[in-house]
């Protein structure tokens, strides 16, 4: 005869075990679906990517003298607020083939952004993890798709770093300190904005809460090495004083494309209204909603924030975007919704699956385009010296771009030389040691006939990558002929000059 608490508890465990392994499928199914649409692909068309694959991989084979990089490039590794990414890529290729390392590096940033941001949400606002699900259109938005990858990785470790600060700040121990320092340091290698805006939070977060000078003290001690490396690293002497903001509309166009925006217009404007129901949803006779202070205010500090800083400081550019995907997910933490925390959780998810779809079908689509020129890529010579001119096509969105820098493959794939890897002082240990003749156009996306000087280019050259640049065809095949075409892509090998 079974005991009657045996015959009620057994049901119990058993429903607990059959939750468990019910979220478990769901987050499961969820992880697999957000980094589907990178491992279907070869070639994931996301915008600045390729070149700073090509950086990481020519750090990565300096020395090999399979390809002898240097000849042409350099390292000079510092305590830069950038390096993050690179020396993660680096570490991968030591484990994987360049193509794996990279959907490796790519599915990291967006698994970390929501995992992270869950384990905040659970500190900062307990019995509303449902809520994290919205963290999953954060994972792949603008950023992402236009490679601004070292920030998307600080946002996630900044969480994490944050969701520990709230746990343990109320009871700090040394052991507690140095791990927060750790990953507060962590955030800066990742990005110097990201480093700056988790800052940022914790001040205002400890100055609404007035948790003292001494806690306040205290925390930012955690951010002072990360002050140290910047003044160090000398960034500041590089990047210049000229300042540009931005109008009122294009702040309020930037907080909806960066919130909710993606490859279609119409999901776009369809998710931002979805989104203004949610919170009337989480709002309205909802007799379990609590404002969790000081997040409603920490959230208002952030919106200001972004409102004040300007659009480029010196060579710095999008420095007042970067605040929205932080505002962004401290909106979940302003309020405890109760039990509709499950219904817009549920919201949240149908969103990301309808997204993942546009994106699958987006990076799909795009590679019969880059696969034809990649097979132009396998043309060019060993070791060459290869020119990219290259422009947008006609009312392309810029998130559309996969082939500006697409001709870093070929740094990749064949050993050759670009004049445009990133080279940035003060943020990237790459530097190109050689001196080249490079038009600034490049970086414009739009050329005139003057920005080319072609006897330049017949002498110094090997290559020009052409895309769609028709308008050059005349004074390209003057140096040069033609060995490549599809589509908008052009590949000229160059006649030397005797």
């Amino acid at each position: 005869m079974l005991k009657a608490e045996e015959v009620v508890v057994e049901p119990q465990v058993r429903g607990q075990l059959s939750s468990k392994a019910g979220v478990l499928v769901l987050l499961t199914a969820v992880a697999v679906a957000l980094v589907l649409p990178v491992w279907i692909v070869q070639y994931p068309p996301l915008l600045d990517f390729p070149n700073h694959l090509a950086r990481s991989y020519v750090l990565s084979h300096l020395h090999d003298p399979t390809y002898h990089y240097d000849r042409w490039y350099s390292a000079r590794w510092g305590p830069y607020p950038y390096v993050g990414m690179d020396i993660v890529l680096i570490a991968l290729q030591h484990l994987f083939p360049i193509q794996i390392a990279a959907k490796v590096f790519l599915s990291l940033c967006l698994l970390g952004v929501p995992l992270c941001f869950w384990w905040f949400l659970r500190q900062a606002n307990p019995g509303n993890d449902w809520l994290a699900a919205w963290a999953l259109l954060a994972a792949c938005n603008e950023f992402f798709l236009e490679s601004f990858l070292a920030f998307q990785l600080s946002v996630a470790v900044g969480f994490l770093a944050l969701g520990f600060w709230v746990r343990w700040s109320p009871r700090p121990t040394v052991r507690r300190w140095l791990l927060l320092l750790l990953m507060t340091t962590a955030t800066y290698f990742a990005h110097l904005i990201g480093f700056i805006l988790i800052g940022f939070v914790v001040t205002a977060y400890s100055l609404l809460e007035r948790r003292g000078v001494r806690e306040l003290l205290r925390s930012w001690l955690l951010f002072v090495p990360g002050v140290i490396m910047f003044v160090i690293s000398g960034l500041g002497v590089h990047n210049g004083r000229d300042i540009h903001f931005r109008t009122f509309d294009d702040k309020v166009d930037e907080i909806i494309r960066t919130f909710f925006g993606g490859y279609s217009a119409r999901l776009t404007t369809a998710t931002l209204w979805i989104a203004i129901l949610c919170i009337v949803l989480a709002w309205v006779r909802n007799r379990d909603f609590r404002w969790k202070r000081p997040w409603p205010l920490v959230a208002l500090a952030l919106l200001a924030l972004y409102l004040a800083l300007p659009y480029a400081l010196g060579e710095t550019f999008d420095i007042d975007v970067r605040v929205l995907p932080v505002l962004f997910l401290a909106i979940p933490a302003v309020a405890n919704v109760g039990r509709r925390a499950r219904a817009l959780g549920a919201v949240a998810l149908l969103l990301f699956a309808v997204r993942t779809v546009s994106v699958a079908r987006t990076f799909i689509a795009e590679q019969p385009e880059l696969e034809s020129i990649s097979r132009g890529v396998q043309l060019i010579r060993q070791g060459a010296l290869v020119l990219p001119i290259v422009e947008p096509r006609e009312d392309d969105d810029p998130n559309r771009w996969s082939y500006e820098h697409f001709s870093a493959w070929a740094v990749i794939q064949r050993g050759a030389f670009s004049p445009y890897l990133f080279d940035l002082p003060g943020q990237t240990p790459m530097r190109i040691s050689y001196d080249v003749y490079s038009p600034d156009a490049f970086w414009d996306s739009a050329y005139a006939d003057s920005d080319v000087d072609w006897q330049k280019v017949q002498e110094q050259y090997d290559y020009v990558w052409a895309y769609n640049v028709d308008h050059f065809t005349p004074k390209l095949k003057k140096i040069g002929k033609r060995i490549y075409r599809d589509g908008a892509f052009q590949l000229y090998e160059i006649d030397k000059p005797k």
